[in-house]
């Protein structure tokens, strides 16, 4: 069906796998996150992933908020160029 209305898998929002790095998150989603690196002291939580396009392209625009095993909320933002991110920033 959604090949019929032209929706790529990253052009809308659904529960995917469980990453171990938050940088494999890589198309728009939830994910779970048992990481090896923590985010903000936490190993283990949950990760939403937002991006405007394809994220391995050159461009584009995206934000991954965490909500870590304590309650914890971060992000971090980026206009991607070449897999730059910013930092985590805990709220």
């Amino acid at each position: 069906m959604a090949e019929l209305l032209s929706i790529d898998s990253n052009s809308f929002f659904r529960v995917r796998r469980n990453v171990e790095s938050a940088d494999n998150a890589t198309a728009t989603g939830l994910y779970s996150y048992s990481g090896t690196q923590p985010i903000n002291g936490q190993y283990y939580g949950l990760l939403l992933c937002l991006y405007n396009i394809e994220f391995t392209v050159t461009w584009s625009w995206g934000v991954q908020i965490f909500i870590g095993e304590n309650t914890t909320i971060s992000f971090r933002t980026s206009i991607r160029k070449n897999g730059v991110w910013g930092n985590w920033q805990q709220l």
